[in-house]
């Protein structure tokens, strides 16, 4: 199981996520993720309510085709 990174910079307003197991950061856009519904929006909440700007978490990162797929209701 990878292990990610979540860094927000709230000075810059960027979101970082860094995979250790891969060894890449990707720039997250956070008015993106924020207007992609529910979750999105419950995302950057618990992020701005961090006293800290890291979180850790480890989990399984899909693919886009993957994302694709699981998304679509009718696969």
């Amino acid at each position: 199981m990878a292990k990610f990174y979540i860094i927000d910079e709230p000075n810059t307003d960027n979101i970082w996520l860094v995979d250790l197991q891969n060894k890449t950061v990707e720039s997250l856009d956070r008015d993106l993720i924020e207007c992609s519904g529910i979750a999105g929006n419950d995302f950057i909440q618990s992020i701005n309510a961090r006293s800290g700007n890291i979180i850790i978490t480890e989990a399984y990162r899909n693919g886009p085709s993957e994302r694709l797929s699981s998304a679509s209701p009718g696969q």
